[in-house]
C-alpha cells in the first residue's frame, strides 16, 4: 500500500479527476495573457475572453506527453532523477519577519536574511539552496542587482545545489518579466557550466479560484520554451478562494494544477512538469491562512496521490507552520508536516525547515530544532530491522536472567538502530536543573551561534566570479 492510500483511495482520486473534467467543461480556466489565449486558440480550444475550456481529448493527449521522470543536472558533474522520490530539500524562502531568540518578531532585513542563509548552509536536513529576497534590502542595489542580486548571492556563497534561477520580477511589466526570466535562466546555466540537459526547475502560482494572471504566465512561457520543468502551485483557502469542503478544494486546485500542466504541453509537448498543491485551511475568526493544520498534511497526501495518477513528479511543503514562537505549537506542527513529507517522499520539498507564521516568520532556533525533528521522523519511517543477527538470541542467552548487556564500546547495532538526539534534552532532571536548566530555545540558540561562526563559503572559479560579480551590490561582494 502506498502511503497516501491511508487517506485517499484510487476511487477518490478518479472522482477528483472527473470533477476536474466537469470544471474544465462548465467553468473553464482563466488565463489572463493574450499570448496564452492565442496558443490555446491555435490548438483548437474553445475560449471566451480569457477563459479556456479544455475538452477531454486535449486532457488525455497532454497526459500522454507528461514525462514520468526526468534527469536534473544539479552540477556539471552530478545529476538526480525527478520522478523517483528525489527529496531535494529546500529551506523556507522569503519570510517577511524574523523571530529572534527572545521571541521578538521584527521586520526582515539584509543582515537577518544573511543569518537565515547561513543557517541553511549549516543544516543537514536540506541539500539545496534558497535565499530571501530581503538580502537586497539596505544594499542600495541597481535595477539589475535588484532583479538578479539574490540569485547571484546564492551562487557566490552557497555550497548546496542550485535548482532554480530565482530572478526577482515583482513590480516589472509583464512582458519584461518574460525577458528577465530568460536572463535568469541563462545566468544559472552559465554559472553551472552546463551546455545541455535540464539544469533548473521553475514554478508559478495559480490565482485561486481558477485563474492565472498575466505576469506569471510570461514566466511560464520563458521556462517552458526552454524545456525547463514547471510546477504549477495553487494555494487556495476554503470559504474564501475555494469551496468549504476539503474534497471541493481538491477538485478546484487539481483543475488549476492540471490546467497549467496541460498548457505546458501545448507550448512544448513533452516538457517536464511537477505536480504541486500548497493549499491549507482558513481560520474564519481571523481570515488567516492555516498551513500548520491536519488538512494541510492531508492535502500533501492528496498531492502525492494525484501525481501518482498523472504519473508525474511532485512537490510538497515540508514544515508548514502557523506558530509565532518557538513553542509547543511549533513543535507539533513541525512533526505533523515533516512526517507527511517524509512518508510521501516527494521529489522536491520546499519550506522544508524553519517555517512559522504561515510562511511569514523565520527563526534560526526553530530552523535548527526542525532539523532534529526531521531526523526523528526519518528514523521512525526507517522502521525496525529484524533479522537473525539483530534478534541477538545468543547474546540474550549468554547474559541470562539478571545479566548485563553493558559493553566497552558502543556496538554497531546500537548506532544503527538508535538515533542519538543532538539537541533535545535527555538528561536526568536533577542533573539538568543543577547544571543551569537551559531551555530548548537556549540550547538551540547556542547551536545557532556555533554554526554561524563555522560557515565557510565555497571556492569559485575565476570564470564563475566574473559571471556573477556585477549583479552583487558592494555590501555583498566581498564576504558575509
Amino acid at each position: 500500500m502506498k502511503p497516501y492510500e491511508k487517506f485517499i483511495s484510487r476511487e477518490d482520486v478518479l472522482q477528483i479527476h472527473e470533477a476536474t473534467l466537469r470544471i474544465f467543461k462548465e467553468s473553464g480556466i482563466a488565463f489572463e495573457n493574450d499570448k496564452i489565449i492565442e496558443i490555446c486558440k491555435k490548438n483548437g480550444l474553445k475560449t471566451e475572453g480569457y477563459k479556456v475550456f479544455f475538452d477531454e481529448e486535449t486532457v488525455e493527449k497532454a497526459r500522454q506527453t507528461f514525462p514520468k521522470k526526468f534527469e536534473l543536472r544539479l552540477t556539471a558533474d552530478e545529476n538526480v532523477i525527478l520522478g523517483e522520490h528525489a527529496m531535494l530539500r529546500l529551506p523556507i524562502g522569503h519570510p517577511a519577519f524574523y523571530c529572534d531568540e527572545n521571541g521578538v518578531i521584527k521586520k526582515m532585513n539584509s543582515d537577518l536574511a544573511i543569518r537565515q542563509f547561513k543557517m541553511n548552509e549549516a543544516c543537514n536536513a536540506t541539500n539545496s539552496s534558497l535565499v530571501n529576497q530581503a538580502i537586497m534590502f539596505d544594499t542600495n542595489p541597481t535595477e539589475e542587482q535588484m532583479i538578479f542580486g539574490a540569485a547571484a548571492f546564492r551562487y557566490k556563497y552557497s555550497n548546496k545545489y542550485h535548482i532554480s534561477a530565482g530572478e526577482y520580477c515583482s513590480g516589472l511589466q509583464p512582458e519584461e518579466a518574460y525577458h528577465r526570466s530568460l536572463q535568469g535562466l541563462e545566468l544559472l546555466k552559465r554559472f553551472k557550466g552546463i551546455e545541455s540537459g535540464i539544469y533548473a526547475q521553475s514554478g508559478i502560482n495559480s490565482l485561486s479560484p481558477l485563474t492565472f494572471d498575466e505576469m506569471p504566465l510570461y514566466r511560464l512561457l520563458a521556462a517552458v520554451e526552454n524545456g525547463i520543468p514547471m510546477a504549477v502551485i495553487p494555494c487556495a483557502m476554503p470559504l474564501l478562494t475555494a469551496p468549504a469542503s476539503l474534497a471541493g478544494l481538491l477538485a478546484q486546485t487539481n483543475a488549476e494544477t492540471l490546467a497549467g500542466m496541460i498548457l505546458t504541453q501545448l507550448i512544448n509537448p513533452g516538457n517536464p512538469v511537477i505536480y504541486c498543491n500548497v493549499s491549507g485551511g482558513t481560520d474564519m475568526r481571523t481570515l488567516q491562512l492555516c498551513i500548520g493544520s491536519p488538512e494541510t498534511a492531508l492535502i500533501g497526501y492528496a498531492t502525492a496521490a494525484m501525481a501518482d495518477f498523472y504519473d508525474v513528479p511532485f512537490r510538497m511543503g515540508g514544515v508548514m507552520g502557523d506558530a509565532k514562537q518557538v513553542d509547543a505549537q511549533a513543535g507539533a506542527e513541525s512533526f505533523m508536516m515533516l512526517y507527511a513529507t517524509y512518508d510521501c517522499k516527494p521529489d522536491i520539498a520546499l519550506h522544508h525547515v524553519g517555517c512559522m507564521g504561515a510562511m511569514n516568520v523565520y527563526s534560526c532556533e526553530k530552523f535548527i530544532l526542525d532539523e532534529e525533528v526531521a531526523n526523528y521522523v526519518e528514523r521512525m519511517l526507517r522502521g525496525i530491522d529484524i533479522n537473525e543477527k539483530k534478534l541477538a538470541v545468543e547474546e540474550i542467552v549468554k547474559a541470562g536472567p539478571r545479566g548485563s548487556h553493558i559493553k566497552g564500546r558502543t556496538p554497531k547495532d546500537y548506532r544503527e538502530d538508535f538515533y542519538l538526539a543532538q539537541l533535545f534534552n535527555k538528561d536526568d532532571p536533577n542533573n539538568w536543573q543543577n547544571s543551569g536548566g537551559k531551555t530548548i530555545v537556549e540550547v538551540a540558540h547556542e547551536e545557532v551561534e556555533r554554526r554561524l561562526k563555522a560557515y565557510t563559503p565555497p571556492v569559485l572559479s575565476k570564470e564563475q566570479e566574473e559571471i556573477i560579480m556585477s549583479y552583487l551590490p558592494e555590501k555583498l561582494k566581498y564576504g558575509i
